[in-house]
């Protein structure tokens, strides 16, 4: 069965993420199909001169201040999420190349359109079990500063808008072990996002 019949969202793989191209907002809102956060190159080529053209556009692709886009997703028993601005691409999980002596979150690197890329094995670094990858895995692409960072996660689910006033602070329980990489806890209904602050992530490279 592949994933999109078991209900997981699988977007078209190497695509960037689309700016300025939204749904309607309808106070927090989750975006089960993302389909539309994804355009290809080409798609961006032809569109950045009418973009730039368009007296509208700057206005047009605000986000409101109160509102924030996470993209969400499974790693073990717990959906995560990281700001969907924070992420240039999702990906298939690539062959990696296994660097040595590495430590044991990072997996290795992949070349991406030439652009050596670490992967790091979020589970390790959330202090989980590790698993095997799967047909579910993904990675996602940090852009990080200019230098994408990519982390390995079980699966992707879907696009997510909190208002601000929605997002609490970590509860202490989280602030041991792997609290460092949390930056609080997002809430829809009864359903409970873990959201990451990826800058931390993407730090852990400096612990060697």
């Amino acid at each position: 069965m592949s994933d999109s019949e078991n209900g997981d969202f699988d977007p078209q793989e190497g695509l960037a993420l689309r700016r300025g191209v939204l749904p309607p907002l309808l106070g927090v809102q989750d975006i089960t199909d993302i389909s539309e956060f994804f355009v290809s190159k080409e798609e961006q080529k032809q569109s950045l001169a009418s973009y730039l053209s368009d007296p509208a556009f700057s206005s047009a692709a605000v986000m409101p201040d109160n509102i924030v886009e996470f993209l969400s997703f499974w790693v073990g028993d717990e959906e995560y999420a990281v700001d969907i601005l924070e992420i240039g691409e999702i990906i298939k999980v690539p062959e990696i190349t296994e660097v040595p002596r590495a430590p044991k979150w990072l997996l290795g690197v992949i070349s991406l359109r030439g652009t050596v890329v670490p992967i790091l094995d979020l589970r390790i670094v959330l202090k989980l079990d590790p698993q095997e990858i799967s047909r579910s895995s993904r990675v996602l692409v940090l852009r990080a500063d200019g230098e994408p960072v990519g982390i390995l996660v079980d699966r992707v689910t879907s696009v997510v808008r909190l208002e601000r006033s929605d997002i609490e602070a970590k509860p202490q329980a989280m602030k041991l072990e792997a609290g460092d990489v949390i930056r609080g806890v997002g809430r829809i209904g009864e359903r409970i996002l873990i959201i990451l602050d990826s800058d931390s992530v993407v730090s852990v490279l400096e612990r060697t």
